[in-house]
């Protein structure tokens, strides 16, 4: 009867609130697609690392390093089956059976065997034990629901991740698989694993929205088995099971602010190898010997394939297994880790090398023949790739000065974008608890990890130091922290006081970042972002709920553009969404398309052609631009002007097709000349070509001679006029303007004008 009823109760809601439209389904079919990767993911690892260590680990380190295994197996499959043009909704679905296939029999019986020793343990493996273990398991679980609040929108994604770490995924399931970015994308050619774990996300059937949720859910558990990671960590370190210690990740609540939040990037991937690696390490110092450099060889592999800050975790790493290798007088250990980490990491440094000439491309341009990577590329990539705020300059003694503080003031003095203004959220409870350390019976180990830690933080100042790439060593930070707390807690009543002192003053402090509305790319907050989802259902906006980023998506480009299509995306650096592959056409984050260089548009044609370009997607009302930039704006809408003359407007966008076939007009071999009339600040007023524009070069005709009696004369050799309005052009000189020319865009203050095609 409560069966019947039920279904009359479903059967009835239907009518107000269809049950297809409900939202936990969508969340539900998530988590289905992250236990089927989970799964996958760990029955294969448990295998491969049965062949590693026939010893067998403890059960915890066991499904830790099995875990780790398993998810570089699984990028491994991805990958592969990217190369050979696999992707698609059946893969999706083979590709998790097969590694279930593969591992899940030696699983299983692993399972058996652990459920039956559970049995004997019984309450004891999972009841709290005292009140510090209860706080511990409460502060955990309220901490992992907060976060998971923040991951069921699908709006709560970053600007890393709309601008690459998504758009790579998109692109490739839309290619058909992993194939090269022809305009030399730098972006495209970073470390992939997050992205390519993406690519297998956004394989599965569902919109795009859905296609984010289950990327951000794959991050979400990537998160759980960090936190897991941590407790194991922890045990290692000290020697006493501490399965509540990762409670202690929610006392550093800067990564719980943008831009160091779950935000489907590659951050909190990074920081899931921290853990595996850690204990890999130091089962490999326990004995140097070829197996654990193999497992070790492995998981830095996994590091090094996720993000270039793995070196923060690289330099630690390399520097002990050098110092064991001296202590035990062994060098094949050292080597077989070398080699193996640089072969699994062939996916990264092979496609690159394959795809553009250099295995780290562009980063290796001495020495290797880098394409497309013409000449003043370095220049504009400079701009793009590192901000100056976060560069390490300065002479030699005020870069000494300056190491000599990080390794204190990082977590005291913030190095971000000023989201959350001067104030320091990173978390001082590392540094804090150090002054405690000589006072401890500390473990070797634990010296090392501290060592780790310092050496992690001094080669992220030197790099590159925004504080959201210190996810990366922030699971060691943690578990060092949890230890020394552990250690002092067992020093007496005095040191329990201070502990209590500091460990409140740290929560208390921090226990309002988790509520700033900072988010960058929602204006607000993800839990509002959220709310506002949810409540779409209420007024029967459903279908909204599938549409939550951005304007490629809103505007259908996929559903306007033949299949078979490549769309140059212009100036602007957001991809998520297009849905077809694309040309990313932005000066600085690409080195086959630099406009300032194009003398004619028919030159700028030819590289369109190269690329494989055939429509292209522009804004016309820009931000504001400086005069290297607005050169090169004034290079493409010339170009585009002419090659794409019946472009149509798409909220507030314009989208053209490249007219790649018909004969050339005759204004295609004619150089760009751009009559520049400019303000004070401006260069001078005058007649250039691009490149001397964007290099602020004296002008070929300075001052526009004529300008004043024969205005239409003056601006005869020009055929792009770019001007301020509110800086004096005269009343004749604006009607020869508006007499020759057409308004092509705007930019800030600044308005384009290019000259109107001859019949």
């Amino acid at each position: 009867m409560l069966v019947a009823v039920t279904v009359f109760f479903l059967w009835w809601v239907d009518r107000f609130f269809p049950l297809r439209h409900w939202v936990f389904f969508v969340y539900l079919q998530a988590w289905l697609c992250v236990a089927m990767f989970a799964a996958a993911s760990l029955v294969t690892g448990l295998r491969l690392l049965t062949l590693l260590m026939p010893e067998a680990p403890p059960l915890g380190q066991r499904l830790l390093l099995g875990l780790a295994l398993g998810v570089l197996t699984f990028f491994w499959g991805v990958f592969l089956a990217g190369v050979l043009g696999l992707y698609g909704h059946v893969f999706f679905f083979a590709w998790p059976a097969a590694m279930l296939a593969f591992g899940g029999p030696a699983a299983w019986r692993l399972a058996r065997r652990s459920v039956r020793h559970l049995r004997r343990l019984k309450a004891r493996w999972y009841v709290p034990r005292g009140i510090v273990d209860a706080l511990g398991a409460a502060v955990l679980t309220l901490g992992c629901v907060a976060v998971y609040l923040q991951v069921l929108t699908p709006a709560n994604i970053g600007a890393d991740s709309v601008s690459y770490h998504l758009p790579i995924a998109e692109h490739y399931v839309t290619a058909g698989g992993i194939r090269p970015f022809l305009e030399g994308w730098y972006n495209g050619a970073l470390p992939q694993l997050a992205s390519v774990l993406y690519t297998w996300a956004f394989q599965s059937p569902g919109s795009l929205g859905f296609h984010i949720v289950l990327s951000g859910h794959i991050e979400f558990f990537l998160f759980l088995a960090t936190l897991a990671g941590i407790s194991g960590l922890v045990r290692v370190l000290v020697g006493v099971r501490a399965p509540y210690a990762s409670a202690l990740m929610f006392a550093f609540p800067g990564f719980l602010a943008y831009d160091s939040n779950l935000i489907v990037g590659a951050d909190h991937v990074l920081a899931f190898w921290a853990p595996p690696l850690a204990l890999a390490l130091v089962k490999f110092a326990r004995r140097f010997e070829q197996r654990r450099a193999v497992l070790a060889g492995l998981v830095t592999a996994g590091a090094l394939l996720t993000k270039y800050q793995s070196l923060y975790l690289l330099v630690p790493t390399a520097l002990l297994i050098i110092v064991l290798a001296i202590r035990a007088r062994q060098p094949r250990p050292l080597l077989v880790w070398g080699l193996v980490a640089v072969a699994a990491c062939a996916p990264h440094w092979a496609k690159n090398w394959i795809f553009y000439g250099d295995p780290l491309y562009p980063f290796l341009r001495r020495w290797f023949p880098s394409h497309p990577f013409p000449p003043g590329a370095a220049e504009l990539m400079s701009r793009v790739l590192t901000p100056p705020q976060f560069r390490f300059t300065g002479t030699w003694d005020v870069k000494l000065r300056d190491l000599a503080q990080i390794l204190v003031s990082f977590s005291f003095v913030p190095h971000d974008w000023g989201f959350h203004g001067a104030r320091p959220v990173f978390g001082s409870l590392f540094t804090c608890l150090l002054v405690g350390l000589p006072f401890v019976k500390a473990r070797a180990r634990i010296w090392a990890m501290v060592a780790g830690v310092h050496l992690g933080v001094v080669t992220w100042f030197v790099t590159a130091h925004e504080d959201r790439y210190l996810q990366a060593i922030l699971p060691w930070m943690v578990a060092v922290a949890a230890t020394l707390l552990f250690l002092l807690w067992h020093r007496g009543i005095l040191a329990r006081v201070a502990v209590v002192l500091l460990l409140a003053a740290q929560v208390v402090y921090g226990s309002d970042v988790y509520f700033y509305r900072v988010h960058a790319m929602i204006g607000d907050s993800p839990l509002k972002a959220f709310v506002d989802n949810v409540s779409l259902g209420q007024t029967g906006r459903f279908a909204e709920r599938a549409r939550l980023w951005g304007d490629l998506q809103r505007c259908d480009v996929s559903r306007r553009v033949p299949k078979g299509s490549k769309v140059l995306i212009n100036h602007f650096t957001e991809k998520l969404g297009i849905g077809v592959p694309s040309v990313m056409g932005c000066g600085g984050c690409q080195g086959a398309i630099d406009y300032a260089a194009h003398t004619t548009p028919a030159e700028t044609l030819a590289v369109w052609k190269s690329v494989g370009v055939t429509h292209a997607w522009w804004r016309p009302n820009l931000p504001d631009l400086s005069a290297d930039l607005a050169a090169r704006e004034a290079v493409f809408q010339r170009a585009i002007s002419l090659f794409a003359p019946t472009a149509v407007s798409i909220d507030q966008y314009r989208l053209g097709t490249v007219e790649l076939h018909r004969p050339l007009p005759a204004a295609a071999t004619t150089p760009t000349r751009i009559a520049w009339i400019g303000c004070a600040k401006d260069p001078p007023t005058g007649l250039y070509d691009a490149r001397a524009l964007s290099e602020r070069r004296p002008p070929a005709n300075p001052g526009l001679p004529l300008a004043k009696r024969d205005p239409v004369a003056a601006l005869l050799p020009a055929n792009v006029v770019v001007l301020h309005p509110a800086c004096g052009p005269s009343a004749e000189m604006t009607a020869a303007i508006k007499a020759d020319f057409v308004q092509a865009t705007r930019a800030g203050d600044l308005v384009f004008y290019v000259r109107r095609p001859v019949p």
